[in-house]
């Protein structure tokens, strides 16, 4: 089950992935979901959605040069505040110092 959860997200990072859509691909609660998820991974599955949106995020940045608006929306993030606060929690530097570090 965690295997076509995982392959899933990482097909669909990129769109919206609720709780209750993953729940559904697995055939259980969501509160189950996240039991399991954490136990696999050790991260919500919110955590692990949004690092690995932050991740392909630095990529486009990086291998892409993409615009720190254009990263945030092709990874899936439709509301800038909420990626720059995500990418700073999890980069600890804000999208636009990391833009500038990669271009350094």
């Amino acid at each position: 089950i965690m295997s076509i959860l995982l392959d899933y997200i990482d097909l669909h990072y990129s769109e919206r992935i609720s709780l209750t859509d993953l729940a559904q691909k697995a055939n259980m609660n969501e509160k189950y979901l996240c039991r399991i998820f954490y136990n696999y991974t050790s991260k919500t599955p919110i955590a692990y959605i949004n690092e690995l949106r932050i991740e392909k995020a630095c990529y486009d940045m990086q291998i892409k040069n993409a615009t720190v608006t254009e990263s945030a929306v092709n990874s899936g993030f439709n509301d800038l505040s909420y990626f720059s606060k995500v990418f700073k929690s999890i980069k600890h530097v804000t999208p636009a110092q990391y833009k500038k570090s990669i271009r350094n």
